[in-house]
């Protein structure tokens, strides 16, 4: 049985983490997930004071993360790992996940524009560290194979026919 290890912002039904990892399950393999959400140190239940230690010491902070992250993947021993969003991945830990397997990645904003929501400097340092990188947009694949020196791939974001387009019952009752 393959492990997956699927890395993501959150977990909730219908996001992408969810519907890759549901995916990976059916098909027989062993998942796990880690989730920035949850390995985030919290300095505060002060949604204020958060958002400022955040903004101050975010990269202290998400050094803790990737730890645990590390530490996660170390027990794990996952053969793919599977980054959604991967804004909060330091170069290091893709090259650490290494050591287990392939980690792929799955850019669902542009991680070439300077929009600090979308990426910096850990995202564009490590774009050429990832085994396969798939993004949205064919434009930004080819930018990216550009950028990078390796090949991106378009993939359109996943869905599930079953949560997003729900079966409506046409059938009318007859009285």
């Amino acid at each position: 049985m393959q492990k997956i290890l699927i890395v993501g912002e959150r977990l909730e039904l219908g996001r992408t983490e969810e519907v890759y990892g549901r995916g990976f399950s059916n098909i027989g393999c062993e998942v796990k997930y880690f989730t920035w959400q949850e390995a985030r140190p919290n300095l505060s239940s002060n949604p204020f004071v958060k958002k400022v230690a955040w903004r101050i010491a975010w990269q202290w902070l998400a050094q803790i993360a990737n730890q645990k992250l590390i530490d996660i993947a170390n027990k794990f021993k996952p053969e793919l790992t599977f980054v959604v969003a991967p804004l909060l991945v330091d170069p290091n830990t893709i090259q650490a996940l290494q050591r287990y397997g392939l980690v792929f990645v799955f850019f669902t904003d542009n991680p070439l524009d300077q929009h600090h929501t979308h990426s910096n400097y850990w995202v564009r340092g490590g774009l050429h560290l990832w085994d396969a990188v798939f993004i949205w947009s064919q434009e930004l694949a080819n930018r990216l194979t550009e950028k990078s020196g390796k090949k991106a791939f378009f993939h359109s974001f996943c869905s599930d026919i079953k949560y997003h387009y729900p079966k409506k019952n046409t059938t009318k009752f007859m009285m």
